[in-house]
């Protein structure tokens, strides 16, 4: 196993889900803004808050510390949703609270990349104010909230088609039912 290198970026969005603490590279974040209504997606797993609208654009929504297995936390009226781009376009995070932007010395992590596992989405940790940060990569989590949709819907079972009212045919030349 390899020893945790040491790397610099220029600036990261601190962030609080629950009682844990994230960063996110700042040039990933389109905005933060207040979540607007959510709308619950049927048979998508914890993970998934919900759909919104946010200027003109639909968002996925994922609860960050569902992926970072802690139990879910309640939404309140404080919190905000981080606007990523992503390589399918924006999405976004709920988050508690945003400490602000800054530079981190980031302590890499090493451990194998699993796109099925958390840790593939955790580029490292650093510091901030005293706390532990983790540091993470924007991409990877969104594969890894991806794979646990698909792995999600993958196992819901299929619900059968309801049949819609019968409506008889009608002769064009008759307005009869045939």
């Amino acid at each position: 196993m390899d020893s945790p290198s040491l790397q610099t970026y220029e600036r990261f969005c601190i962030v609080r889900r629950g009682t844990s603490w994230f960063a996110v590279p700042a040039l990933s974040l389109r905005e933060v803004a207040a979540p607007s209504s959510l709308v619950a997606v049927p048979a998508a797993p914890a993970v998934v808050a919900g759909l919104c609208h946010q200027r003109n654009e639909f968002l996925v929504v994922l609860r960050l510390e569902v992926l970072a297995g802690e139990q879910v936390a309640a939404r309140n009226d404080k919190s905000q949703m981080l606007v990523l781009a992503g390589p399918h376009g924006s999405w976004g995070l709920l988050v508690d609270e945003v400490a602000g932007l800054q530079s981190l010395e980031v302590s890499v992590n090493a451990e194998a990349k699993q796109p099925d596992s958390w840790v593939a989405a955790v580029l490292g940790s650093a510091t901030y104010d005293g706390k532990v940060v983790h540091v993470l990569d924007v991409n990877s989590l969104y594969r890894f909230a991806e794979y646990a949709l698909g792995q999600s819907w993958q196992a819901a079972p299929i619900q059968p088609e309801r049949p819609g009212p019968v409506i008889p045919a009608v002769s064009a030349d008759q307005g009869v039912p045939l």
